[in-house]
Parts: structure tokens; C-alpha cells; sequence
């Protein structure tokens, strides 16, 4: 199980082996915790987190944590390489393109949605997932739902654009591609991974809560356009591995 409750709750009361797996590191959630003052939101989530990796660590078999830092096994934390979907032949989806990826929450949506408005000011070519039912078109942005193979466009991409989900900006690292991250606002899990990536400059993150506006994401964009190749140049001199699926299965299956 991840960050639900249920699952450790029905594995306990059911008296089930279980592994949790998160994509949290303790220790850099620690630094990243102290690096500013945290409201009344942050620290319930805190508390909630700490409490699942408790849950894990005391009654459950292991915590597998995917990780771009080589941390060292502690308790029953296992720290593996990145976890991401495996990409099939060589296509040419959305080559060349800078991918944006919103998901579904009203933060995405609303930003998707000035996203669209801007776009087209800017010399680029882009793929936006998710707003495919949008009346109006935009000359430089191609609509399209959201796949299960969306990490085939992430791979033939020239940069990402996204919120701050542990999924994409793995996958995004995984192949090498520059990230401008737009964190979700009191998502904690959301800000900790951008501090992940601007720590580790593998990405420009802009945290501007509620109050994105339409010149502030034309100046982020061109910006970003502008450092995406020193950001690739980072990112592929970390030598990032992903292949912690097959890392995590076998630490499952000695467990069980």
C-alpha cells in the first residue's frame, strides 16, 4: 500500500503481511521541513505521513522508498532506484514537444486552463493532456486525452511542464528531460518533491499558490525554455537509474 490508511488498516485487522511503499525519503523530508514555516495544513499532513511510515516500520514487513539519492538502508526502510512504466517501440509521440501534464485536480485544471490562453504566445511546440474537449484550439498545442502511455511523450519530449506528482517527475528524471514544476499549494507531499528538484537543480519550481497569472506563466515558460538544457545537463550528470520495480519485487518476494 502507499499513503492509504485502509490498506494498513485491513492488513492489521486481517492479519496480513503488508509493505507500504512511499515516495518520501525521511531524512531529505527532515531538511526540507526546516526550511521554512509551516501552517496549521502542512503539519497535519506531516503528522499523517509520520504516522504511516510508523505503521509500516513497526507492524508492517518494509517500507520501500524509490529514491534519486543513495540513501542507506535503515530499520526497515529499503531504498531503491526510480519506479517507473516501461516504454514500448520507438515511436514519435509528441517528439520534440514540451509535455504538460496537469492531472486532474482543481489546482491542475484551473492552471491548464490559463495554460491555454498563453501557449500560443510563446514559440514552441506543446502536448497538452486532458484538455481535449477544449472549444477553442491553439495553433502550437496539440489536445489530447490522458493515456495510460503518457510516458512515451515524456520520452520523446524536449522538457515537462507539470505540478510536482511523484509519477511524472520520475519518469520525467528517468529520461533525462528538464521540469518546470508547479507544486500544488499546501500539498505537502507536492512541495517536498519540488524542493527535491530544486535542490538538486533537475528543474525550475515556482510556488505562487493560488495566484498564478498569465504574464507569470509566459515569463516561467520562456524562462524555462531558456535553462532547459543546463537543467538536462544536470540531470543526466546525476546518472539517475530506474529501475526500482524490478529492485522493489525482488525485496517483496524475499519478504514474502
Amino acid at each position: 500500500t502507499d499513503f492509504e490508511p485502509l490498506g494498513v488498516m485491513f492488513a492489521r485487522r486481517t492479519k496480513i503481511k503488508f509493505i507500504e511503499v512511499f515516495g518520501v525519503e525521511p531524512k531529505s523530508f527532515e531538511e526540507f521541513w526546516k526550511q521554512k514555516k509551516r501552517t496549521i495544513f502542512h503539519r497535519l499532513q506531516s503528522n499523517f505521513l509520520s504516522g504511516m511510515y510508523n505503521a509500516g516500520n513497526l507492524f508492517g514487513e518494509g517500507v520501500i522508498v524509490p529514491s534519486i539519492n543513495k540513501e542507506k538502508n535503515f530499520g526497515k526502510f529499503r531504498f531503491v532506484n526510480l519506479i517507473v512504466r516501461k516504454t514500448g517501440k520507438k515511436n514519435s509521440f509528441g517528439k520534440g514537444k514540451i509535455v504538460i501534464i496537469l492531472g486532474g485536480s482543481t489546482f491542475g485544471i484551473a492552471l491548464g486552463k490559463i495554460l491555454l490562453k498563453v501557449l500560443g504566445k510563446i514559440n514552441e511546440e506543446f502536448v497538452l493532456f486532458g484538455f481535449e474537449n477544449n472549444k477553442e484550439r491553439v495553433d502550437n498545442v496539440e489536445l489530447i486525452p490522458i493515456k495510460e502511455n503518457a510516458q512515451e511523450y515524456v520520452k520523446n519530449s524536449s522538457g515537462v511542464i507539470t505540478l510536482a506528482g511523484h509519477s511524472t517527475i520520475s519518469e520525467a528524471l528517468a529520461f533525462k528531460k528538464p521540469i518546470l514544476s508547479f507544486p500544488i499549494p499546501n500539498h505537502i507531499e507536492q512541495e517536498y518533491n519540488g524542493y527535491v528538484l530544486k535542490k538538486n537543480n533537475f528543474g525550475m519550481v515556482k510556488e505562487n499558490g493560488g495566484g498564478i497569472k498569465e504574464e507569470f506563466l509566459i515569463r516561467c515558460i520562456n524562462e524555462f525554455l531558456e535553462k532547459r538544457k543546463a537543467i538536462e545537463r544536470s540531470i543526466k550528470k546525476a546518472k539517475i537509474k530506474s529501475n526500482g520495480a524490478e529492485q522493489a519485487a525482488k525485496i517483496i518476494s524475499d519478504i514474502l
